[in-house]
């Protein structure tokens, strides 16, 4: 039989309540106290009456939010009772979130490895972690070992990265960098000595609590679809519970800048809406790519907007610029599929292609059909626009195939594919930090630049400009770039790795070989993606693109002293490691300051009597690829503003977009006159206008770090 508890105030109570209302009802009745009425009628239903007012109250206190918060403790099950009442609003607990980490295997000989799924990594006696892929194994190639030497030049062993994932949910998974206890493969793995992380994990939460699960529902009552700010917080964190933030950025908003056209007047700022971005935070994984460099590459938006005649500007030799083609001509096919003739402006001029507008792209691919035979002219008089002579006495002609063996392969017509020497394009994947940048194959004629201890070309140093021509391994240099920067950090973003040359010639000496790229990502991006974009799902008259927040990378040296009273030293690889965690889980939406820093070192070691003026160093990555660096000794911003502390370092390496150049802003954000005008040139007011350009603002950056880029210094 269950219990219940009656407390003596139930019970007062109720004997009180039942006498007044006996005494209405029937005056003659003697209720005394003493009386046997009293002991017998009053005193009996009073545990019942109690009992059942008690179950009344707690009913009542289930139906209402603000009454359970008030009135029920941890006896009456607030979780359960929640969870009913906000079932009723489609709101559901939110799980916890599994923890996600990169591995660091090493091994005695380099040879490949095939790692079944099923391998179980134990970081400690109790927090197991497996290998996150959905394949039946992971392969590790040879290529992907890398050599670890000695201070004295003595080869160690052979390391090779493996992204995990913790087996269950829970911040218990969030695990310092350290060494794993034991491995479990079935069979074993060969030449496998043991494994670490080198970085903290990360991602893992508990399950929601009910006073979070109650302020979440405040925003929660929303219609459940893809459709403003509130419902895509809702659906979305609903749908993925490892999303711990978005924002929705809408028509009129100032970081809108996808649905912008300046094809009608350069100078004028026309949005035509239907766009809008939602930008989610996630945590972070490691992914890696190899691609042949100088390849042909399918656009990760999907764009055809390339347009090839191998045989004209390859075989005839009439280059395009040769000919005269200019930005701004239209590209005007005549014949080839359905929908032709249509004109298409040409927004990009190369030797060998032409690129038109995305906003008004080719219809069909022809180098993808079985029959390829577009017939085109280029010009700028309307109807015609035959003004641009293809070959002599020859105005418009058929796109056809090089006959040359060393260009027979390069599609030709219109074209989804993309090619530059010396560049790889990588997948459409959010790119929040490139960690390693590898030739993996390279031949004997680059020996002067192959890393002895690897056997490959390894490329150390990102810049914002042409790589420069060099023979110097450490000084090797590849640049970023994203050709659409209005979708950067997307499923749709064209991401460019580009090498450079050694010589002006216009092949690139690492054309056709592998290149490998590491870098990091957020965990279960795409699977967001796909969501938003399913037609069930998304709002058939609007563009819904998800997107990362462009990331701000933080490095900080702490100087600080200890206190007389000191009983111990501070640690500085695990202060690191707290310091990156509390810089990492900031709130987006607020002001990170040095000041921050700072408190949480003193409040958080009681060893610290003081930490001394600190200036940290951070960059952006914006859209378009470049880095821009600053400083400050006040508030950690992308702004530069005369009372804030922040100073731009580099700006006169970051070149503005053609519309910026167009107003007289650059050749860089460096410049002090208008180009134009001649006048005076602000540079916090030159880098403002090129981050609202961008889209970029405090709203659309996630300011990250790492335990490596932290470093602390004990004065005395």
């Amino acid at each position: 039989m269950p219990e219940y508890t009656i407390s003596r105030k139930d019970l007062t109570d109720a004997e009180n309540f039942l006498v007044q209302f006996q005494t209405e009802m029937v005056p003659e009745a003697n209720l005394e106290k003493g009386g046997a009425v009293r002991d017998i009628l009053i005193k009996g239903f009073a545990y019942m009456y109690a009992f059942l007012r008690g179950e009344i109250d707690r009913v009542e206190a289930r139906q209402s939010l603000l009454k359970m918060q008030e009135a029920l403790t941890d006896a009456d099950d607030i979780a359960d009772a929640v969870d009913e009442i906000l079932s009723n609003w489609f709101v559901s607990r939110k799980s916890g979130v599994n923890a996600s980490m990169t591995a660091t295997l090493h091994f005695t000989v380099k040879r490949a490895q095939v790692l079944p799924a099923t391998a179980v990594f134990w970081r400690t006696n109790s927090t197991r972690y497996r290998i996150d892929t959905t394949d039946e194994t992971y392969v590790i190639s040879e290529a992907q070992m890398f050599p670890t030497f000695d201070s004295t030049g003595t080869l160690v062993d052979y390391i090779a990265d493996v992204p995990l994932v913790a087996v269950s949910a829970g911040t218990g998974f969030n695990i310092d960098p350290g060494t794993f206890v034991r491995v479990d493969i079935a069979g074993g793995l060969p030449y496998f000595s043991y494994a670490e992380n080198l970085e903290m994990s990360e991602g893992g939460t508990n399950t929601e609590s009910t006073d979070a699960m109650i302020s979440r529902s405040e925003t929660a009552i929303s219609v459940r679809n893809l459709i403003n700010n509130r419902s895509c917080d809702v659906t979305l964190q609903e749908q993925f519970p490892a999303i711990s933030e978005t924002l929705t950025i809408g028509m009129g908003e100032p970081e809108q800048i996808r649905d912008r056209r300046t094809e009608i007047a350069k100078h004028i700022q026309l949005h035509v809406g239907g766009c809008y971005d939602t930008y989610v935070s996630l945590p972070l994984v490691t992914v890696e790519e190899n691609h042949t460099v100088g390849g042909y590459f399918t656009r990760p938006d999907n764009m055809i907007v390339a347009f090839r005649d191998p045989e004209l500007t390859y075989d005839i030799g009439g280059t395009f610029p040769l000919l005269g083609v200019q930005v701004g001509h239209v590209l005007y096919l005549r014949d080839g599929f359905a929908g032709l003739p249509q004109g298409f402006l040409i927004t990009s001029v190369s030797d060998h292609e032409l690129e038109i507008s995305a906003n008004t792209p080719f219809p069909v691919a022809s180098d993808e059909q079985s029959t390829n035979e577009v017939l085109y002219s280029i010009g700028w008089l309307s109807p015609g626009y035959a003004e641009i002579e293809l070959d002599t006495g020859v105005y418009y002609r058929t796109a056809s195939p090089s006959v040359a063996v060393a260009t027979e392969t390069v599609p030709y017509g219109t074209s989804r594919r993309m090619q530059a020497a010396g560049t790889v394009i990588l997948s459409g994947k959010p790119v929040q930090n490139i960690l390693w940048v590898e030739l993996t194959d390279p031949p004997a004629s680059l020996s002067s630049l192959i890393d002895p201890s690897t056997e490959t070309i390894i490329f150390y140093n990102r810049v914002n400009y042409e790589p420069g021509l060099t023979t110097a391994r450490s000084a090797l240099q590849y640049q970023f770039g994203v050709s659409n920067p209005e979708k950067a950090q997307s499923m749709a973003a064209i991401n460019k790795i580009y090498l450079g040359r050694l010589t002006p010639a216009l092949v690139s000496e690492f054309d056709t070989y592998n290149l490998r790229v590491s870098y990091s990502t957020l965990r279960g991006f795409k699977e967001i993606d796909t969501y938003s974009n399913d037609r069930n799902n998304r709002i058939a008259a609007a563009n819904h693109l998800i997107r990362g927040r462009n990331p701000v990378l933080i490095e900080v040296n702490i100087p600080y002293r200890l206190k007389k009273t000191a009983t111990g030293t501070l640690d500085h690889d695990a202060a690191a490691q707290e310091l990156a965690k509390h810089i990492n889980a900031f709130d987006p939406n607020d002001d990170l300051d040095v000041s921050d820093l700072s408190s949480f070192v003193r409040n958080t070691y009681d060893d610290v009597g003081a930490v001394y003026p600190v200036e940290v160093f951070y960059h952006l990555d914006a859209p378009d690829g470049q880095q821009i660096r600053f400083s400050t000794e006040d508030i950690i911003s992308i702004f530069s503003t005369e009372t804030n502390g922040v100073s731009i370092l580099n700006a006169d390496e970051i070149t503005p977009p053609q519309d910026l150049l167009d107003r007289g802003i650059g050749p860089t954000l460096g410049a002090v006159l208008n180009t134009i005008t001649g006048a005076l040139l602000v540079q916090a007011d030159t880098v403002l206008d090129w981050l609202t350009y961008t889209g970029v603002s405090d709203r659309t950056v996630h300011y990250r770090t790492t335990s490596g880029m932290i470093t602390f210094e004990l004065r005395s």
